[in-house]
């Protein structure tokens, strides 16, 4: 099949021994390849991985990008914003909105009826793994441990009916726990001496500190979502979360050691509150209590042989995993209730848990402001999290996710769950993870799991009264485990790239030896600077053609490249910003005086120079000779331009001339050629020095030259 050739033989202005012509042949039903280019380039046949001849024949004039512009009919910036802000408020946009904002209309009609007892299990085995670790965290944000199963209620059905993905599973998450437990510490501290009555009115405060902090959530992630801010997680990478919720695991870990030897230790804040909270736990080892401390040690050990040894079998072997943690909670309920541990042995239980939905409540409004910045890092953490364990199981099952609707979705839960009396919520990496390797279909698997809770919650709340607290300390040390193992990502990232590694170790190492919000802080930070390092220090590239072909590519990189005397191609990769505008012309005009006089400070010296002869001799020789050098600059992976980058490039054409040496700029985005335009950038540099590729701008160059 040969398609038509493309030529233009009315384009009387350019060159006409520089045209080619694209011509595609296939001489093989097995579409096997060999490439051969006519008129200034030829190739020889070469071997393809496909074992065919595909031909390639390019035969058209030269453009510059006017010429361009002109036939092939350029749509401006201006007329295509007028296309994307057209109104249009039609029935089927309006169902297209309506099917966003409440997922299950998009997946239930093509729900298969096979996948229900699946999602019914793995629905059951997530609540028998969420509640006692719902429980464990809620203790660990210093509220009663009846919040954690208002909060593995409403938020996993809320996410259920508004969420995107098939395996979040959402909930109470140990880091977002251990900073509102810092939060609530502090606004509701428990007292030293007090009565029942006392510690009731505690435990009432505490629960509307926590539920203000989740209102406060809501209100940040309406804002977000409102703004379309979920496009934010691309500044929160891979490595910053780990290396964040690695330090920030020890900081849990160090938050319930002394529960699991039940003794009292002083609150610390700040740099290096891991070496006081040690400190301290050692002075009090003399007076840790014996029980709760043996409890401890075999339920740790129990979970562990559960967790490592015993359920990988069982998943291979039947595809459910044993819940161990429910097998450890009823078992030591009932042998603290029989053995009486807390009257005998003076072990703390979790004692009474109200049963029933809590009726709803106003947060704590007056201190709504206070209470806002310092929900800020814990929102951070939620939505770097959720996203990332959102997009992880989507792309690892291959399905489409909408992160912008995940955000509504998470704003909306804390704002409703806020008036429940709820903690804020998260993806469960963990409880995720076993949703997807039990190979959930749908959240018919959430709301299955969110129905069990609201079971428990309706009639098994006494029966939970002699729980052991050092049980649900004990839950949270060994789901920490997972946590700790991120630490095996730092060789590979070490090989792979060093400024990532970096971005892990600052992440971890401030987290570490601060504390978990002040960590959080110096991690985005440090990522933001790896950003405009990058940016501010990009690879600047010199190209060459490969043989008998048009392509251009790293001198570096290949050994069979040639170049053109008289021709510099430079490639630069980055956006051309303020903050690297004046490095890309000081690269620039190096490079020319570099490869044309041998001395990169040429410039440099002309300037220093009392004389003028040989600035003038320069420049006038240049001029009567016309450019008879040429440094065509590929702006093909700039995607961005500022008015900066702009001068720059005025800047570049100034300076390089004053070497006998014409700029060309080839492969420009629309965008940033309009940029040009707007910025007045063609009242000085002509337009017909714009070119739509690098090999334009090359055979431009060689005519010019040849004049």
């Amino acid at each position: 099949m040969i398609p038509e050739k493309i030529s233009d033989e009315s384009n009387e202005k350019m060159p006409s021994q520089f045209d080619y012509e694209r011509l595609i042949t296939t001489t093989s039903p097995n579409i096997s390849s060999s490439i051969l280019m006519s008129s200034e380039i030829s190739i020889e046949d070469s071997p393809s991985l496909l074992n065919s001849n595909l031909r390639l024949r390019i035969d058209r004039n030269v453009y510059d990008h006017q010429k361009f512009d002109e036939e092939f009919n350029f749509i401006n910036t201006a007329e295509s914003q007028n296309e994307f802000f057209k109104f249009d408020c039609s029935w089927k946009k309006v169902k297209q909105f309506g099917k966003n904002l409440f997922p299950p209309i998009k997946w239930l009609p093509k729900y298969k009826k096979i996948y229900l007892i699946r999602d019914i299990i793995v629905g059951l085995t997530i609540c028998v793994l969420s509640i006692p670790q719902a429980m464990a965290y809620a203790t660990l944000a210093n509220i009663p441990a009846v919040v954690g199963l208002y909060s593995s209620f409403f938020p996993t059905l809320l996410y259920a009916l508004f969420g995107t993905s098939r395996h979040i599973m959402y909930g109470m998450f140990a880091v977002p726990a251990l900073m509102v437990g810092a939060i609530v510490e502090e606004f509701a501290p428990l007292p030293e001496m007090a009565n029942a009555t006392d510690f009731a009115a505690q435990e009432e405060a505490a629960i509307k500190i926590c539920a203000t902090i989740t209102f406060c959530l809501g209100i940040i992630f309406a804002i977000m979502a409102f703004l379309q801010l979920h496009i934010l997680t691309a500044y929160l990478s891979n490595h910053l979360v780990t290396g964040f919720t690695t330090a920030a695991s020890f900081h849990v870990l160090a938050s319930q050691l002394p529960k699991l030897i039940s003794v009292k230790i002083q609150s610390h804040m700040g740099f290096f509150k891991l070496g006081y909270i040690t400190y301290d736990l050692f002075k009090e080892i003399p007076t840790l209590n014996w029980m709760s401390t043996l409890i401890s040690i075999v339920s740790i050990t129990f979970l562990m042989i559960g967790k490592y040894f015993i359920n990988p079998e069982m998943i291979t072997k039947f595809q459910v995993p044993v819940p161990f943690e429910l097998i450890l909670v009823i078992t030591t309920t009932l042998l603290s209730h029989f053995f009486n541990f807390h009257d005998d042995y003076g072990v703390g239980i979790v004692e009474t848990i109200p049963t029933g939905v809590p009726p709803p409540k106003l947060p704590d409004f007056s201190s709504f402001f206070v209470i806002l910045p310092k929900a800020i890092p814990i929102a951070v953490v939620i939505f770097g999290v959720t996203l990332s364990v959102l997009k992880l199981f989507a792309k690892k099952h291959d399905y489409k996710v909408n992160p912008a609707q995940d955000l509504r979705a998470i704003a909306c839960i804390h704002i409703f769950c806020s008036f429940f009396s709820c903690h804020p919520g998260s993806g469960s990496l963990s409880r995720s993870a076993v949703a997807s390797q039990l190979g959930s279909k749908s959240q018919i698997a959430g709301i299955t799991s969110a129905s069990v809770v609201l079971i428990v919650l309706l009639w098994a709340g006494p029966f939970l009264y002699d729980l052991p607290r050092c049980v649900l300390a004990s839950i949270i040390f060994v789901a920490l485990q997972s946590m700790f193992v991120q630490v095996k990502e730092l060789p590979k990232l070490w090989k792979t790239s060093k400024i990532d590694f970096a971005i892990w170790m600052v992440s971890f190492l401030a987290t570490f030896f601060y504390d978990v919000s002040e960590g959080l802080l110096i991690a985005v930070g440090f990522a933001l600077f790896t950003v405009i390092y990058r940016i501010q220090t990009p690879k600047s590239i010199s190209l060459a053609k490969a043989p008998g072909t048009e392509l251009y590519r790293d001198i570096k990189k290949y050994r069979k490249l040639e170049t053109y005397e008289n021709i510099l191609i430079l490639r630069y990769d980055a956006p051309l910003l303020f903050i690297n505008s004046g490095k890309f012309v000081e690269t620039a005009t190096k490079l020319v005086a570099k490869e044309y006089f041998g001395n990169s400070e040429i410039l440099n010296d002309m300037e220093n120079n009392d004389g003028e002869e040989d600035k003038i001799s320069l420049k006038t020789s240049s001029i009567q000779k016309g450019h008879e050098r040429y440094l065509i600059v590929d702006l093909s992976t700039v995607s961005q331009i500022d008015q900066m980058g702009v001068e720059a490039l005025k800047e570049l054409h100034t300076e390089v001339a004053k070497l006998g040496t014409m700029v060309l700029i080839a492969a420009p985005k629309s965008p940033v050629r309009e940029l040009f335009d707007a910025c007045g950038f063609f009242s000085a540099v002509s337009k017909n020095l714009f070119f739509p590729s690098i090999h334009d701008a090359v055979l431009f160059a060689q005519s010019r030259m040849n004049l």
